[in-house]
């Protein structure tokens, strides 16, 4: 496993000597790829796959998330145009994934809001159709496109996902696994079991994981869950954690989210080797440009 901040982030192939030092002493050694990947030259997505992997780190993961089902033709079209940049330059850079929200028809825009389209079986068919015109042509070498778990839309329950996954069923295609997401309020208190049950299946789909840890706070409502720091919540990370090294490749991604500043970030790496530690996993360090450890 190879553990990583989404906001954690050399900001330019400039800074990455600077950035080394600090992967070393935080135990990292996977990073998100830059914004702006589908305004990007191809020359310019090449020098910063280059650069990074001579500062011995991995980019796992890069995010579209914008709204891919606006009912807007000219925005969609122009979105989906957008997503195939972002997969191609992710391509060329060596970026091994590309996140994406199934979508909405949320007034709002936003692609995590819930409406009754984005749990319908005509909103499946819909994500379905942009996976598939998203795809169209690519060939890639090493990038696949994986989408998210949501609780606002159809592709939540492990059944569900796993279900479109098996319907897609390209090999260019995957989860963004984010267990966390994937709890219910009849499943949140069971995390592990849960856990046990659904990775050896949806493991062999991931392309980057999310490690998270999440209570469920005291409200007159309780309709909300709440992220806290890793090991302070009911998430059994452990067990997650396990089951990533077991189950999946040994250089997997796993990506830290969500924390305002880089001390929390900072903090939160230092939970994770403990947490990892505690079960006798390690993850993988930066390689230096000679290739040693």
């Amino acid at each position: 496993m190879r553990l990583g901040g989404v906001a954690i982030h050399p900001g330019s192939p400039e800074g990455l000597a600077a950035f080394g030092a600090l992967a070393d002493a935080h135990g990292i050694s996977a990073i998100v790829a830059p914004a702006g990947l589908d305004r990007m030259e191809a020359e310019i997505a090449a020098a910063w796959g280059d650069a990074v992997r001579a500062a011995g780190l991995v980019i796992g993961e890069a995010g579209f998330w914008e709204n891919l089902q606006v009912q807007d033709a000219t925005l969609a079209e122009d979105r989906l145009a957008r997503l195939r940049r972002t997969l191609r330059n992710a391509d060329i850079m060596g970026c091994r994934s590309v996140a994406i929200l199934p979508g909405t028809h949320h007034p709002s825009d936003k692609s995590f809001a819930a409406d009754r389209f984005n749990r319908s079986a005509a909103g499946r068919d819909a994500v379905l159709a942009t996976i598939r015109a998203a795809l169209d042509g690519f060939e890639p070498r090493h990038t696949r496109l994986g989408m998210e778990p949501y609780a606002a839309n159809f592709f939540y329950h492990p059944e569900a996902v796993l279900d479109f996954l098996e319907e897609v069923d390209d090999p260019r295609f995957g989860l963004h696994l984010d267990f966390a997401n994937m709890l219910t309020v009849e499943t949140f208190f069971d995390s592990g079991a849960q856990i046990d049950r659904w990775m050896p299946e949806l493991a062999s789909h991931a392309v980057s994981c999310h490690l998270k840890d999440l209570t469920w706070p005291a409200s007159p409502l309780g309709l909300a869950f709440a992220e806290v720091d890793l090991g302070c919540g009911e998430i059994d990370l452990g067990a997650y954690l396990g089951a990533i090294d077991t189950l999946l490749p040994p250089d997997m991604t796993v990506f830290c989210e969500h924390f305002p500043t880089d001390q929390d970030y900072f903090r939160n790496f230092a939970l994770a080797h403990e947490i990892a530690a505690a079960r006798g996993l390690a993850f993988l360090a930066r390689q230096n440009p000679e290739g040693d450890a």
